[in-house]
C-alpha cells in the first residue's frame, strides 16, 4: 500500500486491489477551496499519466463528502474567476482520466462537492447521503451541474433540481438515476470495496475503453464546450448581480437574505 498525503486529501494505492483511491482530508465539511480544487486536479493527472490502476475511488472522511465549494471564493472582488477555473480544471481532469472513476460518498455531498461527484463515472453512496445543488438559495446557480446533472438524469429532472435547490435523500438520488447503488451506512466500506473489487477485475485497457466509449455516445455536443459555456455564463451573468453578493453575505452572517431583484 503507498500513500500520498497532500493539504486537504490523500491518495491511498494498493497495487493488489489495483484501485486507487483519493480520500478527502478537511473533515468535517471537506469544503472545496480554489487550492484544494487544483491540487486534485493535478493528482488525477498524475495518477492518469501513468495508470497502475484499473479504477480510481473518490471518497472522504469525516461527516460529509463534501460541503461544496468555498462560500467566501464567491464574493465579488474574492479569486471566483480563479475558483471557476479550479473547479474546471477538476471536472476536465476526472472527464479525461483513462480509468473509469468511481465516487463513495457518505453524508453530505452538496454543490461543488456535488459537482465532482457528478464528473465521476459511477456514484455509490451510503444511506445517510445527500445530495444536493443548494446555490440558487444563494442567489446564483450550479455551473458545473448545468452541463454534468442533465447527462445523468435529463433535461426536466436537473433543471428542478436546479431551481429548487433542495437536498434529496439517497433512496431519492438513486430513483432518480443520480446514484448508481446504495449500501448501508454500517456497512457501506466492506461493500463498496467488493463492488469496486468486482469491477476491478476486468481489464484495465478495456475498462478504459468501455468508458469513453459510453461517454462519447452520449455526447451530442463535447462536454468540454458545455463546461466552458456554463463557466462563462457564471462569470457573466451571475458575478455581477447584487443578488448574488447578497446571497452569499447572507449565508455567511447567517441570515436570510433579502432580495432585491424579483
Amino acid at each position: 500500500m503507498s500513500e500520498k498525503k497532500e493539504p486537504g486529501f490523500r491518495t491511498d494505492h494498493d497495487p493488489a486491489s489495483k484501485v486507487a483511491r483519493i480520500v478527502l482530508s478537511s473533515p468535517p465539511l471537506n469544503v472545496l477551496t480554489t487550492s484544494l480544487a487544483r491540487s486534485l486536479a493535478q493528482e488525477i493527472e498524475r495518477l492518469a499519466a501513468s495508470p497502475s490502476h484499473r479504477l480510481l475511488a473518490l471518497a472522504a472522511e469525516g461527516k460529509a463528502f463534501s460541503a461544496g465549494a468555498s462560500v467566501e471564493e464567491h464574493l465579488p472582488g474574492s479569486q471566483v474567476d480563479a475558483m471557476l477555473e479550479a473547479m474546471a480544471s477538476l471536472v476536465r481532469a476526472l472527464e479525461q482520466h483513462p480509468r473509469p472513476v468511481v465516487a463513495l460518498v457518505r453524508g453530505a455531498c452538496l454543490g461543488g462537492g456535488f459537482e465532482v461527484a457528478l464528473a465521476c463515472d459511477l456514484i455509490y453512496s451510503s444511506d445517510r447521503a445527500a445530495f444536493g445543488c443548494p446555490e440558487i438559495k444563494l442567489g446564483v446557480f450550479a455551473p458545473f451541474a448545468s452541463a454534468l446533472l442533465p447527462r445523468r438524469v435529463g433535461f426536466g429532472r436537473a433543471l428542478e433540481l436546479l431551481l429548487l435547490g433542495e437536498a434529496l435523500s439517497a433512496s431519492e438520488a438513486h430513483a432518480r438515476g443520480v446514484v448508481e447503488r446504495v449500501f448501508p451506512d454500517e456497512t457501506f466500506d466492506a461493500e463498496s470495496r467488493a463492488a469496486l473489487a468486482r469491477i476491478a477485475e476486468r481489464s484495465g485497457p478495456a475498462l478504459g475503453v468501455a468508458r469513453r466509449a459510453v461517454r462519447e455516445s452520449l455526447a451530442e455536443r463535447s462536454l468540454f464546450v458545455a463546461l466552458e459555456a456554463m463557466r462563462a455564463r457564471y462569470k457573466r451573468d451571475v458575478s455581477g448581480l447584487a443578488d448574488a453578493e447578497e446571497g452569499c453575505r447572507a449565508f455567511l452572517e447567517k441570515r436570510a437574505p433579502a432580495w432585491r431583484d424579483c
